[in-house]
């Protein structure tokens, strides 16, 4: 309360606004956000499960097909690199919109594992083709925009408000899409990939309006270029050789890592169960949407309140209760199913979104402040990628949980959560005089 109040008495609306108008009136900055906001306006993300059930998927092959994509994404990350050091960040960011709409269209049409994993291909190839390529473009246009704003002596835009402002643009999409898709999902589970496509084609038409880059930008992009070739990105290969170096050097380390990954592939699971689960409370597809972005929108609201926390309880209390609270929410499901409850299904499905929001904070500070400054970047990727392999191994696990039934979703994956919260805040270190408080 007090801080908001301090945060109002300080906060001044022109000079924040003032600031993205600087951002927004650089032309590659715009067409990137509008772009970031038309791709991330998915309407089909609530009715999912409905749709790849009536073309003949199990949850076993729906999670399969995550770890499909999430490899896919990892082999091509590399290549891709390399393809945009060759033909240009924007064309290879336009690659990857193209790929992302070509396999929305196979999906539409399709029926069976197969054609689904081909499209899951495609999307980590979107994913790799874009996955960096908006960040080099907005470090070019800023850099660019500065020496012009420069010269004429007016505010220039920073990286950090365009960085911002292109988040902005991802959540207001994913929150639009969210809220909304469910009310074409109620007459036909393929009608919202259907909508889908247009924002996708728009964020392709933005994509494409990028242009040919200007002369001071080719200076630029072609110094980032060969800054990238003297500091070489470490490939697969050699982050699995710092990985094994890594877990003989710091297996506490490594073990947190993973199970970060492993709370982030149960917890991430409701977005695919929360449909069955509200099915069997008799609410009505029609609601899927707002009742998911509501748990999204609470999500959001509980980190604020996690410095005052740390204070109260320290680090590793709440990031016990960061495990299981949503542990024992996926119980809670499980023992309502005889109850057919639909207000204690939403409050359930809210707490376990809700209640896993410090989870990642917390872990990635602790990663960051436990992994030295020298070779931090190496060490960091090479976690990630431990994750990536351990979230790949465990989807398809999960799916296979939710082909058994909606109770033992509950059971084994509250059961996973609850052993990770008794465990993981122990592989956290306290602080000095024996104290775990932030």
């Amino acid at each position: 309360m007090f801080v908001a109040v301090a945060f109002l008495k300080k906060w001044k609306p022109g000079a924040l606004f003032g600031e993205y108008r600087t951002v927004w009136r650089v032309r590659e900055l715009r067409l990137l956000a509008l772009s970031r906001l038309c791709a991330s306006m998915i309407f089909y993300s609530t009715v999912m499960v409905i749709f790849q059930r009536e073309r003949g998927l199990d949850f076993t092959q729906m999670f399969l097909l995550e770890s499909i994509l999430s490899l896919a994404a990892l082999l091509f990350d590399v290549p891709t690199s390399v393809l945009a050091d060759r033909i240009g960040y924007r064309w290879l960011l336009l690659l990857g919109r193209s790929l992302e709409l070509i396999g929305m269209l196979i999906w539409i049409v399709s029926y069976g594992f197969w054609p689904f994993a081909f499209c899951s291909l495609l999307s980590g190839g979107s994913i790799a083709c874009v996955s960096g390529c908006e960040d080099a473009l907005i470090a070019s246009s800023v850099s660019v925009a500065q020496m012009g704003e420069k010269a004429q002596g007016d505010t220039t835009p920073t990286s950090g408000a365009a960085f911002a402002l292109l988040g902005a643009a991802s959540s207001a999409g994913f929150f639009v899409g969210l809220a909304i898709g469910s009310f074409f999902g109620a007459h036909d589970a393929t009608l919202p990939f259907i909508v889908t496509l247009l924002p996708m084609a728009l964020a392709v038409a933005f994509t494409a309006s990028l242009g040919k880059p200007k002369p001071a930008e080719v200076r630029f992009e072609q110094a980032e270029q060969m800054e990238q070739r003297e500091v070489e990105r470490p490939g697969v290969g050699e982050l699995l050789r710092n990985a094994w170096r890594l877990a003989r050097r710091s297996p506490a380390l490594v073990a947190l890592g993973l199970a970060q990954s492993g709370a982030f592939a149960l917890v991430n699971a409701i977005f695919w169960y929360n449909q069955p689960f509200f099915g069997h409370a008799g609410i009505a597809v029609f609601w899927f949407g707002p009742l998911t972005a509501l748990a999204v929108g609470c999500a959001a609201l509980v980190p604020l309140a996690l410095p005052a926390v740390t204070l109260r309880i320290g680090r590793r209390g709440a990031q016990a209760v960061a495990l299981l609270t949503p542990g024992m929410a996926y119980i809670g499901l499980a023992l309502a199913l005889g109850m057919r409850s639909a207000p204690l299904v939403v409050a359930l499905v809210a707490l376990l979104v809700s209640g896993a929001a410090w989870r990642d904070p917390l872990i990635s500070d602790e990663l960051t402040r436990r992994v030295g400054v020298r070779g931090r970047a190496t060490a960091l990727s090479t976690l990630s990628l431990l994750g990536a392999v351990a979230g790949i191994a465990l989807n398809p696990l999960i799916g296979h949980v939710g082909d058994v039934g909606l109770g033992a979703v509950g059971f084994t994956l509250g059961g996973g959560l609850l052993a990770l919260g008794f465990c993981a805040p122990w592989l956290m270190e306290k602080r000095a005089g024996g104290s775990s408080r932030a």
